[in-house]
């Protein structure tokens, strides 16, 4: 990156804007305390409020210059936190949007979770999984060398060393050989690992869902614009749908979509994680309650959803602007046939000469019930009555 480019990531970037503010600490400890370390990824306005007015309660929390107005300083925990809440939304380090009922909820934006992931990052680890790390990348490495190899006889002669290996290795059992399995090193680094991979893909799907809603956007935006025809309109939205579903996110997020919802996988996955937790307590593991993992699934299913909402909620705003844009038509379409109609009356009590009329070649084509598509012109030819025939 450029000396410009890094300026200005540091003058827009939210994540940036978060960690450089005079309360940063307070802020993003409180985020920490309510989303991240209570494993919840939304809350209701109300609920906020409260925890947020305990929270300043605790600390006995006052605020530096500018962070509130000055006239609202001397108002209680409750008040205060209200406008904390309305300000964080409205400078993007919260989301807010109404629930059914009409509730207020909250989520973290994806640039806060960014920020709260890094400085996650920076906190000292007592054990780092370099092992799990590298035979991850080795797997990894292997996996796609293999999976993009189109020569049939080379795929043939790997698969081969895969079956004589594992023949290999059950004969072996057979004989009487221990299995090896991880020892409790191992078991910490894959739990570790696990546990991270799971965050970041609960903060990938809220980053999808915030491209659908800028997609939402710009069409609102485009149909603001003056002129824009709704052919053009029509274009420019399935453009971007189609857009979503061509992009890798779009094609990541269905394929996955499709594995959370099989059945048969949800029970393997619910199976897996429960002896997961067995495991640790068997060989006597601290991981400090961290039950993230056991629900993950219920997690991803909530996150999930929302992306599939979003998309619904797309098509939606695609259909009622072209209504809305339909409907403007027609009102122009009865304007002009109500001016139409005055000139008309105006006209009643004056004689018109036959000289004053035309004359239609052939019989007008009118079809009340046709629509008019982009690109379509109908001419009439018109010319004065022939006073010789």
């Amino acid at each position: 990156m450029t000396f410009e480019e890094i300026l200005l990531q540091f003058k827009t970037a939210k994540p940036l804007l978060l960690l450089r503010a005079k309360n940063a600490a307070f802020i993003i400890s409180f985020f920490q305390k309510v989303f991240s370390d209570a494993n919840i990824t939304t809350i209701t306005n109300s609920e906020l409020r409260s925890k947020l007015e305990g929270y300043m309660e605790e600390l006995s929390y006052e605020e530096r210059d500018e962070e509130l107005e000055a006239g609202t300083l001397f108002d209680d925990f409750s008040v205060r936190a209200a406008q904390y809440i309305d300000k964080w939304s409205n400078s993007g380090f919260l989301r807010k949007y109404p629930n059914d009922e009409g509730e207020d909820l909250h989520e973290l934006t994806p640039d806060t979770i960014k920020a709260l992931k890094w400085l996650s990052d920076l906190e000292r680890r007592e054990h780092v999984g370099t092992n799990s790390r590298f035979k991850d990348i080795f797997f990894k490495l292997q996996k796609m060398i293999e999976q993009t190899n189109e020569d049939a006889e080379a795929r043939i002669e790997e698969l081969q060393k895969k079956k004589w290996a594992i023949e290999d290795e059950i004969n072996l059992l057979k004989s009487g050989k221990k299995p090896s399995v991880f020892d409790e090193t191992e078991i910490k680094e894959q739990f570790y690992d696990l546990n991270k991979m799971a965050r970041e893909l609960l903060a990938d799907f809220s980053e999808v869902e915030q491209n659908f809603e800028q997609i939402r956007k710009d069409i609102q935006r485009k149909y603001t614009e003056k002129d824009v025809a709704k052919g053009t309109l029509l274009v420019f939205a399935l453009d971007a749908l189609d857009d979503i579903d061509q992009k890798p996110q779009g094609k990541s997020f269905k394929a996955f979509w499709e594995f959370l919802m099989d059945e048969r996988r949800q029970q393997e996955f619910t199976q897996l994680t429960e002896r997961l937790y067995q495991l640790l307590n068997e060989h006597n593991i601290d991981y400090n309650n961290d039950r993230f993992l056991k629900h993950l699934k219920r997690f991803l299913h909530v996150s999930g959803r929302k992306v599939i909402d979003s998309n619904r909620k797309l098509s939606e705003k695609i259909s009622r602007v072209l209504s809305e844009k339909n409907l403007l038509e027609r009102r122009r379409a009865m304007e002009l046939i109500g001016d139409i109609r005055q000139m008309a009356y105006s006209l009643i009590e004056t004689k018109i000469k036959d000289d004053d009329f035309i004359v239609i070649e052939d019989e007008p084509y009118i079809n009340l019930f046709d629509r008019w598509e982009p690109g379509e012109e109908k001419v009439y030819v018109v010319k004065p009555k022939c006073t010789s025939c």
